[in-house]
């Protein structure tokens, strides 16, 4: 649940590498020789001879360019360019969010662009050389689906009328014939594309692949601020009511499409994607049917998450004397972010809180590799947090009747499967739901990839197949 755009994980903080991770790319050329279709495509270069980063362009429903940029060396891809101007012979990318941007000179021949990248944060910049390639100089992950599919793909956008936001996604439908049943694929935490790619993997687009190619039809949209989604201010102003209100815009907009069976148009929801498909499903009656992908379980979010910093530190090597010192530290932090009512005395406290650590602290948050705690303060400050620490999934899973599946690994690291998926269990049969199948399975992490052993840095596994099919055999059996 909690975004990785303010998790510290695998060592690393996410942030450490963020004068590379969220960098801004560029390309230009003289209006008067080439329209800016000649900056949509792959680019690629080093900093300092280290680490290769790329930059994908393409344009956007509107008309306008987007990108996504990531670093090889570090598998990380589908990272957000916000801002992608071009003027003269300039062309200037920005990722808002983290201070990042790129600006940069394209050469006559339209094949380099020769600029800088600035890291705002740090007020540090870099010289970055960017040349026009074919393909990354790696091998797609093995699930991902390639052209051409057995299948219509369409791009699509439509409104949330309420939040006054375009909504773009990919829908997927069988050839076959019409009216087909269909789901709406809701991300998890933090800022995602469509495909919630993540290390180079797709996963929703492989489940939407595995599940058009079983008949049924598959939405994944953007989520706000990324790719042809817009939005109305920072993502994390953005609450899990909010995120509730575009599932529900989505579930309307299926239902106005002749190829969908209005009657059969389900939520498949991973992490907190989940506890949103929970919220959707105990306010409307248009959903059929609800997929809980390692979500939340039916108690106060704040408990679980105190659980989710205990079961991580101790996967990442904490004895218990040092997971109780994660835990007691984070649960201080928490304490500060919820119910100080000034801003800046809270932003100072929480810093305060970071600098004054004892020895003992630092040695278990370095030993865990998380060398700052689990929770970026920016974040811990916006309204989606404090929103999200203060639901009881509960309230809306004792509420849902339609039929549910709820599928966890154990060697998920968010929190002790058993105890999370016994808890939904618990609130929906408390509601009287008389559908619902609730399943762990063994060896696989929060992604859904058979980890052996579940530390694995990188796995080429985008998704277990036998999930795939457990997903494509619950739908097919209601439908």
């Amino acid at each position: 649940m909690k975004s990785i755009n303010h998790i510290k994980t695998n060592g690393k903080s996410v942030f450490l590498p963020i004068m590379f991770c969220f960098l801004s790319c560029a390309f230009s050329c003289h209006p008067a020789e080439h329209s800016d279709n000649i900056l949509i495509g792959t680019w690629l270069g080093r900093i300092n001879n280290d680490v290769q980063i790329f930059y994908e362009i393409s344009r956007k429903w509107d008309g306008s360019l987007m990108g996504y940029n990531g670093i090889i060396e570090f598998r990380l891809s589908g990272l957000q360019v916000e801002v992608v101007t071009f003027n003269q012979d300039t062309v200037r990318f920005e990722e808002l969010e983290s201070n990042q941007r790129f600006v940069g000179i394209l050469n006559s021949d339209s094949l380099t662009i020769r600029g800088k990248y600035t890291n705002l944060n740090i007020n540090a910049s870099w010289p970055l050389i960017l040349k026009r390639v074919d393909s990354l100089p790696l091998s797609p992950r093995p699930q991902t689906p390639r052209k051409p599919y057995p299948y219509r793909e369409e791009e699509v956008v439509y409104k949330n009328e309420t939040a006054g936001i375009n909504i773009a996604g990919t829908l997927t439908m069988p050839y076959r014939k019409a009216p087909f049943p269909a789901v709406l694929l809701i991300t998890g935490s933090g800022q995602q594309n469509r495909d919630e790619e993540r290390a180079f993997h797709h996963l929703f687009m492989v489940i939407a692949d595995h599940l058009t190619r079983n008949g049924i039809a598959v939405l994944r949209v953007d989520d706000r601020g990324v790719g042809g989604t817009t939005r109305t201010g920072p993502f994390f102003n953005s609450t899990t009511n909010d995120l509730e209100r575009d599932v529900l815009a989505g579930v309307q907009y299926l239902k106005s499409r002749k190829e969908i069976d209005p009657r059969k148009i389900g939520l498949i929801g991973h992490s907190e994607g989940g506890l949103i498909a929970s919220m959707a499903a105990a306010e409307s009656s248009d959903i059929a049917f609800i997929i809980l992908m390692a979500s939340p379980p039916g108690d106060n979010s704040s408990d679980w998450i105190m659980k989710q910093d205990s079961t991580e530190a101790q996967a990442k090597g904490a004895d218990d004397r040092e997971t109780a010192t994660i835990t007691n530290w984070c649960k201080r932090f928490y304490n500060i972010a919820l119910n100080e009512e000034n801003p800046d005395t809270a932003r100072k406290k929480l810093q305060q809180l970071y600098d004054e650590r004892t020895r003992e602290e630092k040695e278990a948050f370095e030993k865990t590799g998380i060398s700052g705690g689990t929770i970026d303060i920016d974040y811990a400050l916006t309204p989606h947090f404090k929103r999200i620490m203060s639901i009881n999934a509960n309230d809306f899973l004792k509420q849902v009747q339609c039929p549910v599946l709820a599928l966890m690994g154990d060697k998920d690291i968010s929190g002790p499967s058993k105890q999370i998926l016994k808890s939904i269990e618990n609130s929906l049969k408390s509601g009287g739901n008389k559908s619902h199948k609730i399943q762990e399975l063994k060896n696989l992490n929060h992604s859904f990839q058979t980890v052996k052993p579940d530390n694995a840095e990188d796995i080429e596994e985008t998704i277990s197949p036998f999930v795939l099919d457990i997903i494509t055999s619950w739908i097919k059996e209601r439908n």
